[in-house]
């Protein structure tokens, strides 16, 4: 995502098609809860989105989400024995889970949206 985009209020952070997040709680399996800076961002790129951060790139699917429209959700295919999901609230939450045989990982902040 480049710096020239400019933020767009959380009121409209359902309607973006582009996403910078900061997490700032990150959850290892049974381990307690850590503070963390971990940045990423999701975009829509054709017909799906893709996630971006310091690990490189996974495409990702927006999910059906029937009965709260003030959430997305988006899944991705298993790459490497990772499946990840990905939760946008309108405010702006927004929670990053890993799954993977060997260990899980989530991670919770916050996103503004990019018009």
């Amino acid at each position: 995502m480049t710096a020239s985009l400019a933020f767009c209020t959380f009121a409209d952070t359902l309607v973006a098609q582009s996403w910078e997040c900061v997490m700032t709680s990150k959850c290892l399996d049974a381990e307690a809860c850590t503070e963390t800076t971990y940045r990423l961002g999701l975009g829509k790129l054709g017909n799906q989105f893709l996630l971006s951060d310091i690990a490189g790139e996974r495409p990702m699917s927006e999910v059906s989400v029937l009965d709260d429209p003030a959430q997305m959700a988006f899944v991705s295919s298993v790459q490497d024995t990772v499946v990840g999901l990905f939760s946008l609230y309108r405010d702006g939450r927004a929670h990053y889970t890993l799954h993977s045989p060997d260990f899980s990982a989530r991670y919770s902040g916050t996103c503004e949206a990019h018009s």
